[in-house]
């Protein structure tokens, strides 16, 4: 079971989370041995503790955790349990620009990506490839403040999966070692895989046009007599 928390951050307690009993009892998170805590590629050891004095919908994290995870506070955050791991996110990223300085012209854009933040939660960061430092991990980039509904820059950590439209060769590997298959839109899929695979989300289906593959001329005829507008698209590529 997956539940949005706010977090608070928590100066007297080292190396812990607390949330509600409550809500320790949804995510059964004292009845495993759970080790650790992950925000993006990174994680820390963890402690689960309980405290009725805070909100269902909130959760306490040390400050300590918070600051070597790079956490920002300003979102509402997904709590998932997986194995002997709590995962905080999601946690997305939108790789943009090559350069640094092009990164502010990209923001209003960037903006499109968030019509449905409210629904999602989570931390959302643009960056460019000169922005990344692979020695740390860490990135400089813009992080979406659903607060103030405004891109903050910063120094954040590597995010768990972003999105990117072309993929440099040789940043490929060092991105796959990280975060394995978390990188979309980097033509691993053309259009028709994409939306099969879109089709199958019951959440997703019910925005998606009609759709069909054409293989033939007379194909298209077909389609226009069931649907009289319509736009036809390559199935690699753009535009």
């Amino acid at each position: 079971m997956n539940i949005q928390l706010k977090l608070r951050s928590d100066a007297a307690k080292a190396d812990c989370l607390t949330v509600h009993p409550d809500t320790a009892a949804k995510l059964e998170l004292l009845n495993r041995d759970i080790r650790s805590i992950r925000f993006g590629i990174q994680s820390h050891d963890i402690q689960i503790t309980t405290s009725s004095e805070l909100h269902m919908d909130e959760a306490s994290l040390s400050h300590g955790i918070i600051t070597s995870l790079k956490i920002p506070m300003a979102p509402r955050y997904e709590i998932v349990v997986k194995d002997n791991e709590i995962r905080i996110g999601p946690y997305i990223g939108f790789l943009v620009s090559l350069k640094p300085g092009n990164l502010k012209t990209s923001l209003d854009e960037s903006s499109g990506y968030l019509h449905c933040y409210d629904e999602i939660g989570g931390a959302v960061v643009v960056f460019s490839y000169e922005g990344m430092n692979t020695s740390d991990l860490t990135i400089q980039g813009y992080m979406y403040n659903p607060d103030s509904k405004q891109w903050e820059k910063g120094t954040y950590a590597y995010p768990a999966s972003f999105f990117r439209e072309l993929l440099l060769n040789p940043w490929k590997n060092h991105f796959q070692s990280l975060l394995g298959d978390a990188i979309f839109n980097n033509f691993s899929y053309d259009k028709w895989k994409m939306f099969e695979l879109l089709q199958a989300s019951p959440i997703l289906k019910k925005h998606l046009p009609v759709t069909k593959p054409i293989q033939k001329p007379d194909d298209i005829g077909s389609f226009l007599t069931v649907h009289p507008h319509a736009y036809m698209k390559p199935i690699y590529g753009a535009k």
